[in-house]
């Protein structure tokens, strides 16, 4: 597809199919975005890890979904990994934390806060409260299961906690599907023209690294440099993505340091299913980028 939504066959020609997941509006999140929505979309988080998904058709032409189940599951796909993952964060800050402070103030002021005298009155009370305890430190083991699971994020992409929990905000706003690229529930990342800061670039390599599902990346316009395509390209040298058939690397600040970094990755078989690779005009023929793709009968454009 080009800048203008027309879609090439497989011979280069134009064809003006578009997909009918592109005449959808935002009104289909604002629909969902009421009580029974979030309620339903608690359920199909719930039931996803059993497939429930998959009994939607996933018919496709041209990579694009057609039909609007086909359309709905890829946009479910998409957005069920974001969603839990800010649904978490969002419980344990507005939801568990505040409900546990509240039930060991409750329980402080029942177990201390009555007199002998009151005991006999209060006693249906107080049996009552012996449960908190219960309830308390279940939500103290959610709320270290979470923190854990933070903590285990963020080292294991090599970032701050801090910008790890931004990196989970800004996802919940519609920005970088990390999540959805790690679980692989997408195949297509557009994220052309949208220029990256260095955590944000970090935390994707490492959801890349992760990924088995994607069949075509364009970081076109995404202001990568030299180091960045390096650490990219040393992901792919340990194997991420091994379903991409198109990357498309134009526009960006890459030099020629950085196109022999990648140039390297693909001549020891990174990208082992690659089929085209969109670079700026400099380097079509960039002698390393020509000698690893050549004999894979990679196209350079």
């Amino acid at each position: 597809m080009n800048e203008d939504g027309e879609y090439f066959d497989k011979q280069g020609r134009i064809t003006p199919v578009r997909s009918e997941a592109k005449k959808l509006t935002s009104s289909w999140a604002e629909v969902w975005a009421w009580a029974p929505g979030v309620l339903a979309l608690d359920a199909i988080m719930l039931a996803e890890p059993f497939g429930v998904l998959r009994l939607l058709p996933n018919t496709k032409q041209y990579g694009e979904p057609v039909g609007w189940k086909s359309v709905w599951r890829h946009r479910l796909e998409t957005f069920l990994p974001t969603y839990k993952a800010t649904r978490v964060i969002v419980e344990v800050v507005a939801e568990s934390t505040p409900q546990s402070l509240l039930q060991a103030y409750i329980f402080v002021r029942v177990m201390t806060g009555v007199g002998v005298d009151q005991l006999a009155e209060h006693v249906a009370i107080m049996e009552e409260a012996a449960i908190l305890p219960i309830s308390i430190a279940i939500s103290a083991l959610n709320l270290l299961k979470v923190w854990a699971e933070l903590l285990l994020g963020a080292r294991t992409a090599g970032v701050p906690v801090q910008a790890w929990l931004l990196q989970i905000w800004e996802m919940g706003a519609g920005k970088l599907p990390l999540d959805a690229i790690r679980r692989g529930t997408i195949e297509e990342l557009n994220w052309r023209d949208r220029p990256m800061a260095e955590v944000e670039w970090i935390v994707l390599v490492d959801a890349l690294l992760q990924n088995t599902s994607l069949v075509m990346v364009d970081l076109q316009n995404c202001h990568i440099t030299d180091e960045q395509i390096a650490s990219l390209a040393d992901a792919l040298g340990k194997g991420a993505l091994p379903s991409v058939t198109h990357i498309n690397l134009q526009s960006n600040q890459i030099g020629d340091q950085g196109m022999a970094a990648f140039a390297g990755c693909l001549g020891k078989g990174a990208l082992s299913s690659l089929k085209k690779v969109v670079v700026d005009n400099e380097h079509v023929r960039h002698p390393q980028l020509v000698a690893a793709c050549e004999p894979r009968g990679i196209v350079i454009e």
